[in-house]
């Protein structure tokens, strides 16, 4: 499985389809560029594209009620900071590699932290906490936090996050982040990919154990494993990983996009009888027919007759 997209402008197709016919569909999308790490060209309503050249691959974003954006710059090791129209804040975070690793990070997924948890200190002065800011997750196995005091602003705009998990020893590859609250307590939940699990921590950075059945689900092919963890309203969404992810034409200012996605396999899923699972080839085309990326994807589909619509009219 493809762990990595590269530089890919996202876009996605959604569909309800039988079970049983093989089908195509499609959907299409208007691209504004805000931030590029490239001169580009102006936007087709005149607005101009702002230049970071730390805004490589991008990944996980995020911002509290009255923060700008934050991004995580896989490319970079970097989190670097926007307004809403695309403005730089003049503050740039290095996220942490595993100890002893000077290469840069690969930060994946992040999250704000709006409660009093997740205290972070210097290790110059272990007494001095106070709750993080800003959480990253890393390809590198790692979580790092950031918040003043404990971690100072350069006179530059530079800072750096403090490093509160490490898992790189154990091959860990974390590639999303969330936090949920349970009885007045908050937990992190990290996706690691190259584990096929998800892993919890609590508000002070230790590893909770789950129990067994947490987040199984005999309804997903068991060589999936999750590229990303949400917290959607009441509910935790494991996002799974895309097979066979390939950019293979660059993506301009102006461009439309079309996902067409064609069933490759179907089968019963054996726990619900009302449902199978497809498997698509989905393909990314501009305006001029003109493929831009490709990749597999599984998902559960209703069958003929058995979708919560059908069942409503009958």
């Amino acid at each position: 499985m493809n762990r990595y997209s590269g530089a890919v402008k996202c876009f996605a197709a959604s569909c309800a389809l039988s079970i049983f016919p093989l089908a195509s569909f499609a959907q299409n999308y208007v691209q504004t560029n805000l931030v590029s790490d490239i001169p580009q060209v102006p936007n087709a309503d005149g607005t101009s594209v702002t230049i970071d050249a730390h805004l490589k691959n991008v990944w996980g974003m995020s911002r509290g009620a009255a923060s700008p954006w934050w991004v995580s710059n896989n490319g970079t090791g970097t989190s670097t900071l926007y307004s809403g129209a695309g403005v730089i804040t003049q503050l740039v975070v290095t996220v942490p590699n595993a100890m002893g690793v000077n290469a840069p990070s690969r930060p994946t997924g992040q999250i704000f932290n709006g409660s009093t948890e997740f205290e972070i200190a210097p290790a110059s002065n272990p007494a001095a906490k106070n709750p993080a800011a800003f959480i990253f997750a890393t390809n590198n196995g790692t979580i790092s936090a950031w918040g003043p005091p404990a971690t100072p602003v350069a006179a530059n705009g530079t800072s750096t996050a403090l490093q509160e998990v490490d898992e790189s020893k154990q091959g860990a590859n974390f590639v999303g982040l969330t936090w949920v609250e349970s009885e007045g307590n908050h937990f992190l939940l990290a996706a690691n990919f190259s584990g096929n699990a998800i892993e919890m921590f609590d508000g002070n950075f230790k590893r909770v154990q789950l129990s067994k059945e947490a987040f199984v689900d005999d309804r997903i092919p068991r060589e999936f494993a999750p590229y990303n963890v949400q917290a959607v309203g009441a509910n935790v969404v494991a996002n799974l990983g895309w097979d066979k992810v390939k950019a293979t034409h660059p993506v301009f200012v102006g461009d439309t996009l079309y996902a067409e996605s064609t069933v490759l396999l179907k089968r019963e899923s054996v726990s619900q009888p009302t449902q199978g699972i497809v498997t698509v080839s989905t393909r990314g085309l501009n305006q001029k027919g003109k493929e831009v990326m490709n990749f597999e994807r599984s998902m559960l589909i209703y069958k003929q007759r058995h979708s919560p619509e059908a069942a409503a009219e009958n």
